[in-house]
């Protein structure tokens, strides 16, 4: 995916479905896994990354409370699915519940994965963290 990494906006059409941009489609020519992430955002895997993904998550200690929590509701919310013909993408009621996800979106592809978040979550999470990036950039300028 590191051809790929960026961001833009996005909208659900009236059947709940969004078109995965362009430059991101060919790291998904086949299966996707659509999983509910932390921060109540989406996380958009193609195969490959989302078997690496789970091979991580299984290296937690099975005693781990809350990594059995997210195993739990990931298994029990992921939709697996191929995008259409147009690269589109149906995010399904219980993730756009989840993710309050109403029809504006922000989508960002990141190294393994893209990220899609309802438009006002983004916004307050930038509003939240933009702080701790400017902090975070020192030195690296």
């Amino acid at each position: 995916m590191d051809k790929a990494w960026g961001g833009s906006s996005g909208r659900l059409d009236e059947k709940h479905r969004l078109l995965i941009p362009a430059r991101a489609r060919e790291d998904f020519p086949a299966m996707t896994h659509l999983i509910p992430a932390p921060d109540n955002c989406l996380f958009l895997f193609s195969a490959p990354q989302f078997a690496r993904y789970r091979k991580r998550l299984m290296r937690a200690e099975p005693t781990n409370l809350p990594g059995i929590a997210y195993d739990r509701i990931l298994n029990n919310r992921m939709v697996s699915q191929r995008l259409d013909r147009q690269g589109r993408i149906v995010v399904p009621a219980k993730l756009r519940e989840y993710a309050s996800i109403n029809r504006d979106v922000v989508v960002n592809w990141m190294e393994t994965r893209i990220e899609i978040w309802d438009t006002q979550c983004w916004d307050d999470y930038v509003a939240r963290y933009i702080d701790d990036y400017a902090k975070s950039s020192e030195g690296v300028r």
